[in-house]
C-alpha cells in the first residue's frame, strides 16, 4: 500500500517529461501486460495517440492522429505518393513505467531508480499508386524485460539482503523479507506479542513456546487494495496491491487535441471532443442549388458556383484577374492577379500608397499618420505627436551631453540622464554650517569644499592649564578636562572630589583614588573628524560610537518601477570623508521602436518585454473589398478580401483572423507564418450569396484577443454591401 502515492507521483513526473519533449499524450487503458500506458506515435504529418488495444484512431485535415474512432489515415505528400520511398516510416516512442508491487521495484532499465525508459519502435508505409496515399502502418512493441527487486529506499523498501537488517541483537534472527526487515526473536515465547518481528508483511504466531514468522504480503482480495479512486484498477496480486490508472485525463486541459473544430473536456476521466464546425463530409454541405459545387473545408462548408459550359468561351466571367476554363462541362475561374491598375489596390489607409506593380497590390507607409505610435522616431528625448496627419517630434529634455549640466560648482558631479540634467554633490560642505560636528570646543569652517574643526573652546590643553593654586590637589588635563585630586590625607570620599565627570572618587586608607571610567559626557565629545561616521557619547556608559552612516537611496521614477526592468534607483556611499554615487539613477524609457522592441530588455519598467509588452505588438485589418464583382449578385461566386498588416515592431506568430460574409456563413483560419513588422499578407475568399438583401461584411483579427496588442481598436473593419 505504501507504493501508491510513488506511483503516482512518477506517473505525474512523466506526463509532464513527455509533454516538456513536445509530445501529444494520451491515456490509455492497460495497453500491454506490463502496466504500460502511454503510447506515441509520430509520423510524417503529425503525431498519432492510441488508447487502448481494442479502441480505433482518427484523422483530421491537419494529420492529426487521435484516440477514439474507428477509421485510420494515410501520410501523403502534397502531389500524392508514387513509390514507396515517397512515405515515410510511423514511429512510436512508447513510454515504459518502473512501477513498485508492493515493497519491490519492477525496474526496465535495471538502474535501481524509479523512472521510466522510453523505447522507439518504428514500420514502413507502402505506396498505393492508383490512390496516390500512403498506407497508415502501427509499429509492433516488443516490451523490454522488467525485474523486481529490492531496493533499499524505494517503494517503500528498507533492505535488500539480510546482512542489511542486521540489529545488532544476538537473540533475533535478521532476515530480507518481501523487501522488509524482520527481527524474529530466538528465544521461547509465551505469545504472539513475543514475536513481533517489526514487519507489516509477517504474520507473527508463537507457537508451542516457538515464534512463527510467516510471510502474508498486503492483501488476500481484490477489495483489501480498494484506495478509493475510480479511475484505478485495484488488484492483489500475489499477496501485494497494485492500483492501475485506468482513466485518460483528470482535466479539461489534458483532453487538448488542437482542432479548433472541437469542443474538448474531461468526463468520468475519458476525454470527449465534441465537434463544433459546420460539417464533416461534402454531402452535409448540399445548398440545393445544382451550379455549386459543396464541399467540407476544415469543418466548414464552401460553395464554389460552377455552371455548365461546353467551351472555355461559355466561361467568361469578364473579369480580366482570372483564367477560365470549362473542364468536364464545368467553368474553372483560377485568380491570377490582384489588380490591373492602381485603384484596384486601394486598402482605404490614407497612410499608404496604393499601386499595382505587376498584377499584385503594394500598400506602402507614406509620410503621414493617424495617431501618435506612427510618428516614434525612437529619441526618448521628443513628445512624439501625430498633429493633422503630420508627425511632430518635439524635443523634451533639458541636456543631450554632460557638459551641458555644468553648475560651475566643484564640489558636484555634472550629468546628463536621459535629457535631464543631475548635480550630485560630491564635496564636504557649500557653507560653514554643512561642516557643523556638534562640538562645543571646535570651530567649525568650509574651505574649498572641504571642512576644518579648529579647537577653541576647551578647558585644558596640558595640566599647567588646570592649576588651582590649591596645595592639596594634583591638578591634571584629562580628555580636555581639568582634575583636581585631592593629595593629603583624606577622611571621606567627598575630599577626593576632582571636578571631573569622568572620574569615580573615593578615599581608600586615607589616599584619594580618581579612576578614570568613561570617554565623554556628549556626543561632541566622540567627534572621530570622519563624515562618513554617527558620533555619538552612551548616556549610560560613557563611552563612544563611531557607526558608518547608511547609504542614501533616491529614485524619481514613477510608483513601482523601481527595481523593474532597466529602472533602478541612485545610491550613494559615504567614504573617506566623501559621498560617492555607486549607482546611477535609471527611469522608464520608451519600449515602441524597433530596437527597444528586439532587445530582450524590459526598457520601460512594467514587468513585459519585446513581444510580451503591448507598446511593440499592433495588428491592424485594411483594404476590406468585394474584388469581384464589384456588384454582387445571388448564385455567383464572389472573391472576397482584406488585409492584415503588421504594425508593430516585433514579428507576431499564431494569428486568427475571422470572415464573417453577413448571412449567417463565415470562415476562419490562421496565419501559417509569422507576420513581421511592417509586413501585409492579403486573405482572399469566394462566397456565394443564396438571397438578396444588404449585408454587413466583417473581416477581424485576433478577436479572441490571445494577442496583447497596444492598439485593439483597429483590429476589425466593416463593410455593408448589397445584393442584386
Amino acid at each position: 500500500m505504501k507504493s501508491k502515492f510513488a506511483i503516482g507521483l512518477v506517473f505525474i513526473l512523466m506526463l509532464a517529461t513527455l509533454s516538456a519533449m513536445g509530445y501529444l499524450v494520451a491515456y490509455g487503458k492497460n495497453v500491454d501486460s506490463n502496466q504500460n500506458d502511454l503510447i506515441l506515435v509520430e509520423n510524417k504529418v503529425g503525431i498519432l495517440s492510441l488508447g487502448d488495444s481494442t479502441s480505433g484512431f482518427s484523422s483530421s485535415d491537419e494529420g492529426i492522429l487521435r484516440y477514439g474512432t474507428s477509421h485510420k489515415t494515410h501520410n501523403h505528400n502534397s502531389n500524392g505518393c508514387s513509390s514507396d520511398s515517397d512515405c515515410s516510416p510511423n514511429q512510436i516512442v512508447q513510454a515504459f513505467d518502473d512501477y513498485c508491487l508492493g515493497y519491490s521495484l519492477f525496474d526496465y532499465n535495471s538502474n535501481n531508480i524509479l523512472d521510466v525508459l522510453l523505447g522507439t519502435f518504428t514500420c514502413s508505409n507502402t505506396c498505393n499508386a492508383s490512390t496516390g496515399l500512403c498506407s497508415a502502418c502501427i509499429p509492433v512493441i516488443v516490451p523490454p524485460v522488467s525485474s523486481a527487486n529490492c531496493v533499499a529506499g524505494v517503494c517503500g523498501a528498507n533492505c535488500e539482503i539480510n546482512s542489511d537488517c542486521n540489529d545488532g541483537n544476538v537473540l533475533t534472527q535478521d532476515l530480507c523479507t518481501g523487501c522488509l526487515c524482520s527481527n524474529i526473536p530466538l528465544g521461547i515465547c509465551g505469545d504472539a506479542v513475543d514475536c513481533d518481528d517489526g514487519n507489516v508483511l509477517t504474520q507473527d504466531t508463537c507457537n508451542g513456546g516457538i515464534c512463527s514468522n510467516i510471510y502474508v504480503g498486503e492483501c488476500n482480495i481484490n477489495s483489501d487494495c480498494d484506495d478509493g479512486l475510480l479511475i484505478t484498477t485495484d488488484t492483489c496480486t500475489n499477496h501485494l496491491c497494485s492500483n492501475l490508472f485506468n482513466g485518460e485525463c483528470t482535466t479539461n486541459l489534458q483532453c487538448d487535441d488542437s482542432n479548433i473544430l472541437t469542443q474538448d473536456f474531461c468526463n468520468n476521466n475519458f476525454c470527449e471532443h465534441n465537434f463544433i464546425g459546420e460539417c464533416t463530409t461534402n454531402p452535409q454541405c448540399n445548398d440545393g442549388n445544382a451550379l455549386t459545387t459543396d464541399t467540407c473545408d476544415n469543418g466548414f462548408c464552401q460553395h464554389v458556383f460552377t455552371g455548365t459550359c461546353l467551351v472555355d468561351n461559355d466561361c467568361d466571367d469578364s473579369n480580366p484577374l482570372t483564367n477560365d476554363f470549362c473542364t468536364a462541362g464545368l467553368c474553372t475561374y483560377n485568380f491570377i492577379a490582384e489588380c490591373q491598375i492602381d485603384a484596384d489596390c486601394n486598402d482605404g489607409n490614407v497612410l499608404t500608397q496604393d499601386i499595382c506593380n505587376g498584377g499584385y497590390c503594394s500598400n506602402t507607409l507614406i509620410a503621414r499618420c493617424a495617431i501618435d505610435n506612427d510618428c516614434n522616431d525612437g529619441n526618448v528625448l521628443t513628445q512624439d505627436l501625430c498633429v493633422n496627419e503630420s508627425c511632430q517630434n518635439n524635443f523634451i529634455g533639458g541636456c543631450q551631453i554632460d557638459s551641458e549640466c555644468n553648475d560651475n560648482d566643484g564640489n558636484t558631479l555634472d550629468i546628463c540622464n536621459n535629457g535631464y540634467c543631475e548635480n550630485h554633490f560630491i564635496g564636504q560642505c557649500v557653507i560653514n554650517s554643512d561642516c557643523n560636528d556638534n562640538n562645543a570646543f571646535t570651530n567649525d569652517i568650509c574651505n574649498t569644499g572641504l571642512c576644518e574643526h579648529d579647537i577653541i573652546l576647551t578647558e585644558c590643553l596640558v595640566d599647567a592649564d588646570c592649576d588651582d593654586n590649591v596645595t592639596t590637589t594634583n591638578d591634571t588635563c584629562d580628555n580636555g578636562y581639568c582634575s583636581h585630586a585631592f593629595n593629603g590625607l583624606c577622611t571621606q570620599n567627598s575630599q577626593c572630589n576632582d571636578g571631573n565627570p569622568l572620574t569615580a572618587d573615593s578615599c581608600a586608607l586615607g589616599v584619594c583614588v580618581n579612576n578614570l571610567f568613561g570617554e565623554c559626557l556628549v556626543n561632541a565629545d566622540c567627534n572621530d573628524a570622519d563624515l562618513c561616521t554617527q558620533d555619538s557619547c552612551n548616556p549610560l556608559t560613557y563611552l563612544c560610537s563611531n557607526n558608518p552612516l547608511a547609504d542614501v537611496v533616491s529614485y524619481n521614477g514613477p510608483s513601482g518601477t523601481s527595481g523593474v526592468g532597466i529602472c533602478l534607483p541612485e545610491i550613494q556611499h559615504c567614504a573617506s570623508n566623501i559621498w560617492n554615487i555607486i549607482q546611477n539613477e535609471r527611469i522608464p524609457e520608451l519600449e515602441g521602436s524597433i530596437a527597444s522592441c528586439s532587445d530582450v530588455v524590459d526598457n520601460d519598467c512594467d514587468g513585459l518585454s519585446d513581444a510580451g509588452d503591448n507598446s511593440c505588438v499592433d495588428l491592424r485589418v485594411s483594404n476590406l473589398v468585394v474584388m469581384y464583382p464589384a456588384n454582387p449578385s445571388v448564385g455567383r461566386s464572389n472573391t472576397i478580401s482584406f488585409n492584415i498588416i503588421n504594425s508593430g515592431f516585433v514579428p507576431v506568430t499564431n494569428i486568427l483572423w475571422n470572415l464573417n460574409f453577413g448571412d449567417g456563413s463565415f470562415t476562419s483560419n490562421s496565419v501559417s507564418s509569422a507576420l513581421n513588422p511592417g509586413q501585409t499578407i492579403t486573405v482572399s475568399r469566394f462566397h456565394t450569396y443564396t438571397q438578396i438583401g444588404n449585408f454587413t461584411i466583417t473581416s477581424s483579427v485576433d478577436s479572441n484577443n490571445q494577442i496583447n496588442e497596444l492598439n485593439e481598436a483597429n483590429n476589425i473593419q466593416l463593410l455593408p454591401i448589397t445584393v442584386m
